[in-house]
């Protein structure tokens, strides 16, 4: 019985060991995955600014260059990026996609909801 408990207690130190190295590997692996991302940003040619990917620098370029191919039908307003167009839309439909689960009132932005959201959280108080 001894040997069976002297057995068990090796094996956890091992897995103690092992995840401890195992921790060091993943910290090492996370922190050369940082060092790559900052490596693979993509910088403006108009003011420097760094951005992670391709089409991020594209929408941001579109802020230098004034290039808005996105138009709105409705009202022919223009926007640089798609999202922002989708957003716009929702103007001229009525579109209220974001619900405060507490009161049940409608946003057509999510930040707008954010922004509601606290006017619940000073009311409790």
């Amino acid at each position: 019985m001894a040997d069976s408990s002297e057995s068990e207690s090796r094996t956890d130190s091992n897995r103690l060991e092992s995840s401890s190295s195992h921790s060091g590997i993943l910290g090492f692996l996370q922190s050369d995955d940082r060092q790559r991302d900052r490596e693979r940003r993509f910088a403006c040619p108009f003011c420097g600014k760094c951005v992670r990917s391709k089409e991020n620098l594209k929408l941001h370029v579109r802020k230098h260059t004034g290039e808005r191919p996105f138009v709105c039908l409705f009202c022919g307003r223009a926007f640089g990026g798609k999202s922002d167009l989708t957003r716009h839309l929702r103007i001229h439909t009525g579109e209220r996609p974001y619900h405060c689960e507490a009161c049940g009132k409608c946003f057509a932005r999510a930040d707008y909801l954010s922004k509601h959201l606290t006017t619940h959280v000073h009311n409790a108080r």
